[in-house]
This record gives C-alpha cells, sequence and structure tokens, in this order.
C-alpha cells in the first residue's frame, strides 16, 4: 500500500478535512466549511467538481484540493483548481502528498476531458501554505501528454520573477 492515497472526499469524510482548510482561513467554522463543502458536494453528483483528498495509510486526511471542469467543447474543457493544502511536518512529506494529489487531479483532467488545468492560488500571507507546491505544480505536470498546467497571470509573473 502506497504511504499516501487520494480519492474523492465523501460527504462522511468532510468533518476531517475541517482542520487542513482552516489552515488556509483561520476564521472559517467547522458549520460554515461543512455547509460549504456539502454544498460542493451536491452541486456535483455529476462528478464535473468536488475535492480530493490525500490520505495516510491510518486514513488521516493531510491534503485536500477543489477542482470544477468547465467548458463544453472537449478541445477547450479545463480544470479548475483552488484550496490546494499539502501538510506535513517536514518538505519530503509534503511533496509527496502534492505529488500524489498532482497524479489525482491529471488523471481526474483525463477522466473529465480536460485539456487544460488552471491552478488558482490565493493572494498574501495564504501563499505561504503553499509550500513550494506552486513550482512543483508546473514543474511536475502534465503526465498526460494532452494536459497543460497553468497558473494564473499573476502566479505566471511572480514564478518568472523569481518572487514568492
Amino acid at each position: 500500500m502506497p504511504w499516501v492515497t487520494v480519492a474523492k472526499l465523501e460527504k462522511a469524510d468532510v468533518q476531517r478535512a475541517f482542520p487542513l482548510m482552516q489552515l488556509q482561513r483561520k476564521d472559517l467554522t467547522l458549520t460554515q466549511w461543512a455547509s460549504y463543502a456539502h454544498g460542493i458536494i451536491d452541486q456535483n453528483e455529476n462528478d464535473e467538481g468536488g475535492f480530493l483528498v490525500a490520505r495516510d495509510r491510518l486514513g488521516v486526511i493531510l491534503g485536500v484540493l477543489q477542482y470544477q471542469a468547465f467548458g463544453t467543447r472537449q478541445d477547450a474543457r479545463r480544470l479548475t483548481v483552488s484550496n490546494l493544502i499539502a501538510h506535513g511536518h517536514f518538505q519530503k512529506q509534503r511533496r509527496r502528498i502534492a505529488l500524489a494529489l498532482i497524479q489525482a487531479l491529471d488523471d481526474t483532467a483525463h477522466r473529465l476531458g480536460c485539456r487544460q488545468v488552471r491552478i488558482e492560488l490565493p493572494e498574501g500571507d495564504q501563499r505561504a501554505l503553499f509550500g513550494g507546491l506552486t513550482s512543483l505544480l508546473c514543474n511536475s505536470g502534465p503526465r498526460s501528454p494532452h494536459i497543460s498546467f497553468k497558473t494564473t497571470p499573476d502566479e505566471v509573473r511572480r514564478l518568472r520573477d523569481g518572487s514568492s
């Protein structure tokens, strides 16, 4: 069994993902998170969006990302990613978690017929929570030759300029 496995977040596990989401937004309450997550899950019964979670061997959630597919033409479909969090005590752990999420994201984009994955990152202090995931996402994908990983224009500028 791999150290990290990734699967869709089910309603029964929404509360288990709350501590990670609270890392991104300290003022977020469990009630707010549960309402938001259940709404996203309910809206995406057709599997066009939702959350992917990375778990360790004990089932503890160590990574979360939110995704949504857009577009109607197969060649123009895009998968947009937000709320990406990979938590580990060491950089090597965060990297393993992030790589597992990236592989699952790539598989999801391929399954949904998306040719591009667009990563939306937060501004300001929240960006630090990504702990190098931006460059990892840009440099690790795509595994499928038809998918290109992109970030928002501001993020591309920051990566090019070397600022964080």
